[in-house]
Parts: C-alpha cells; structure tokens; sequence
C-alpha cells in the first residue's frame, strides 16, 4: 500500500473539567448527600485527523497519542503503526455492542496495548482507554461488517491521526483527572464524526450529551473497572454544581443544579498519595466499632450538605456565600476527622490557610492525604503572584510534602468544543478568538488558553 495526496484535514480541540466534592465526602456511602461541583481546572485535547485517497503502509505509523504535559521521561508519543491498530481491531470487534465492560476484556486490552508500545508508566495508564475509545466510537461505526478485516484495513490505513492531551488537574488527586480526560476524548471523536459526515451542530441536545457521558462512564471503567460510579464523568460532561445520594437498592441518584454563584476556592495537592478503598475501610472499621455515634457524624454531615445547598442555590444577593458556607466547611473537616480520613499533610494545610489566616478549609475527598480545599474571604483576590508566594511559605513549613496549590473557580462550565476542516495540516494557534461551544447551554465563549497549556499543546516534533 502507498499513500497518496491527502484529501481531507480536520482540526477539533475539546476540554472537560475536573471535580471537588464540597460536602458529604464518605457520608455518601452510607446513603447520605453530598455535594460536588466543577473546577475550572481543565483538560485540553487538541485531535488532528487527515485522510488518504489510498491506504498506507502496514508498518506506516497512522496513529498517535502524545502526552506533552506528563514528566520529561514520559512525553514521548505512543505509537501505532497499521499492523498494531488491526491488532486492536481484531481484540475489540467482539466487544463493539457490548453494553458493559467484564474484567477479563480490560486485562486484555490493557496487555496487548502495553505490548504495542514502550512499557507503560501509571500516569499513562489512559491509553488504554484512548485506544478503547477510538475503536469503538471511531472504527466499528464506519464498519458494515465488523467481522471484515479487509474493510477494518482499508479504513484503519486511509486515516492518520494524532490525538496531544495536557491538563490542570494532577493525576490521582481527587479531582477527576482521568474522567476530564476521557470526556473531552469522547467529545472529540464525537465532534470529528460529526465534522466529517457534515452533522457538525453548535448545541447538542440531552440525548446526544447523556451518549457523551455513557460513553465516558466505559472509558472510566477501562480505567479504574467496572465498579466505576459514574459521578466524575457525570460532572465533566455537564459542569456546574450537584448533589449526589444512594439510593436504597445502591445506585446513585444525581441531582444537577441549574445554576448556583462562582466561588473562588484554592485547591492544594499535598502529594501525599491516598488509597481511597483502604480509607473507606477504615471509616467502616469506625462505624462498625461504634455505629451509633458515627451514624452521628454522618447525620450531621447530611445537615451539613443540606444547610449548603440552601445557601448555594438561594441566590440571595444580600448573602455573602463564602461567609455562609465557611463554618459548615469548618465543622464538616472536623467530623471527617473524627472518623480516620485524616493525615498529617492535610493537618500543614489547615493549619496553614484556617489556623493562621481564618480562611475556612477541608480536605476534599478520600482524605488521608490527596487534595484541601481552602475558601479565601470574598473580599480578598489571590492572582498568580500571590498564590505563589503562599505556595511558597506553605512548602516551607516542612519538606516532607510537595505542596501544589492552584486557584480556581467552583461552578466551572461542562464539555466545550471548537472544530474544523482546514485546507492543510499547518494549526492555527490555540489561543486564537475561535469561540468555544458549551454544548448544555447553547452557548459560545472565547476560552483564553493557560499559556503552558498552549505552549505544550502545539505540534509535538517526530522526534
């Protein structure tokens, strides 16, 4: 096979953001509420796809995912040649209607993946889920018969295609990194289709927003198995803010808000890593030990999460929200605390922002290390000059945790797109006024670019 002049380019860039969960952390698996919202840290996916008037090479390289934000030692691209992406095709084609993901599929996705490439790292583990993902969203719809390897070779060979990720949210935090990742990649598969077929739409109703995040739900579980509760996908497909309760048979009941204000909150990664199964084990112990009195705690935690949710959505403009929210998030930290979610790199943070300052903080999620959430006062604006200076003297206090604060916005905007078909493969600038879709608000915004991020996310070199 020899490839020839190419006859089509598209460009679609896509970002999904991550998550904090404000209330009612491990009192939700006992059937009380919760509440989480969006951050306006962000995942960007920049996909760039060109197809041939004819097939390429077997060993031609046609597809790519390229990492550029991960540590020096992991920024190399992963590579597919022809041969290995039928490989994949011949793994996933018997899986390509299934309606759910069994252990036994993801072991073995995830070994003939890594046996395609370089070893895998743990923070590019997602690879396995990109693959995943272009297979079944990308190759089998195109396919009439998905038992044809001759149609699958003619496909997989007329195309090249480069899929370069960066995001905001540090990997296996707590905020949602993977789940950003795997809905702005859904997003963007979705959106070259559509660009592609001629379909291209600046709103996305529910039911194409609900296959978005169905789909993004599988990706999840290709990352972390089929146990996956969907809250993460949920939160980065749609933004905002939500409340999240089991239901009585085990599922999850989520309850999006159509609108609640913007807080200004500081998130600060301890780098202490946290195993979120052994911390909810060790809730359990608690509980089971003294059922009672946690059952308490956990009641007064869905106090908590109530008295919040009155104060978020009441949208009283005489109601400063960061002062009314600021006790409940006191007491809230104090009774996780009480039930073993705490760790000594948390204990640095709080002293640090609540102790010292009076700005009202709580570790978010899992506990025992992992991420705090800190609310600085409304009247008090932390700019990037700021922020570092607090970075600083917080890192000071001790050297036995690298302290990453970053600042951002609660409430953040869900899955936006921007695409299009270029007249060749050179790139415009991620920064330019191109205007982003927000596809669950038939809205448009000019989305200015993290300079990193752009910088990062231009055209990696082949080497």
């Amino acid at each position: 096979l020899v490839r020839t002049m190419a006859t089509q380019h598209f460009l679609v860039e896509t970002s999904a953001p991550g998550k904090a969960i404000l209330f009612g952390e491990h009192a939700v698996v006992y059937g009380r509420k919760a509440i989480a919202s969006a951050l306006d840290l962000r995942t960007f996916v920049r996909l760039e796809a060109t197809q041939h008037e004819q097939e390429t090479c077997f060993d031609d390289v046609v597809w790519q995912l390229y990492r550029p934000d991960l540590r020096e030692e992991n920024q190399r691209r992963k590579s597919f040649t022809v041969n290995q992406m039928v490989q994949l095709y011949e793994l996933l084609s018997p899986f390509s209607s299934a309606d759910h993901l069994d252990i036994a599929f993801l072991d073995k996705l995830t070994a003939i993946v890594q046996d395609s490439n370089d070893i895998l790292s743990k923070e590019d583990s997602g690879l396995s889920a990109v693959v995943f993902l272009w297979m079944t969203l990308w190759v089998f719809p195109q396919l009439k018969e998905k038992d044809d390897p001759r149609s699958a070779i003619r496909l997989l060979s007329s195309w090249t295609v480069t899929i370069s990720m960066a995001s905001q949210l540090p990997c296996g935090a707590g905020l949602g990194s993977s789940a950003a990742m795997s809905v702005a990649v859904v997003a963007a598969v979705m959106e070259l289709k559509d660009q592609k077929d001629g379909n291209h739409s600046d709103f996305w109703d529910s039911d194409r927003l609900s296959l978005l995040n169905a789909w993004s739900l599988q990706s999840e579980r290709v990352l972390h198995g089929p146990g996956a509760s969907g809250l993460d996908n949920s939160m980065a497909t749609f933004g905002g803010s939500l409340t999240l309760q089991r239901t009585p048979s085990g599922s999850l009941s989520i309850d999006f808000w159509p609108s609640n204000p913007q807080i200004n909150v500081i998130v600060t990664n301890t780098g202490q890593p946290r195993n979120t199964r052994q911390l909810i084990a060790a809730v359990k112990a608690v509980r089971d030990a003294i059922p009672a009195a946690v059952d308490h705690v956990l009641d007064a935690i869905q106090e908590i999460s109530e008295t919040a949710q009155q104060i978020l959505l009441s949208g009283d403009p005489n109601v400063d929200p960061v002062a009314a929210l600021a006790p409940l998030i006191r007491l809230n930290h104090k009774l996780l605390q009480s039930v073993n979610t705490g760790h000594e790199s948390i204990d640095h943070v709080t002293s640090f922002f609540d102790t010292e300052r009076g700005w009202a903080t709580k570790l978010t999620g899992a506990g025992g290390g992992g991420c705090v959430l800190t609310l600085p006062p409304s009247d008090v604006t932390v700019d990037a000059e700021s922020l570092s200076d607090l970075q600083k003297s917080l890192r000071e206090r001790t050297d036995k945790y690298p302290f990453h604060c970053f600042s951002t916005l609660l409430g953040g905007k869900g899955v936006m797109t921007r695409s299009e078909r270029l007249d060749s493969p050179s790139l415009p600038s991620l920064n330019t006024e191109r205007s982003w879709r927000i596809h669950n608000s038939k809205e448009a915004t000019v989305l200015t670019i993290p300079k990193d991020i752009e910088v990062i996310l231009s055209r990696p070199s082949d080497d």
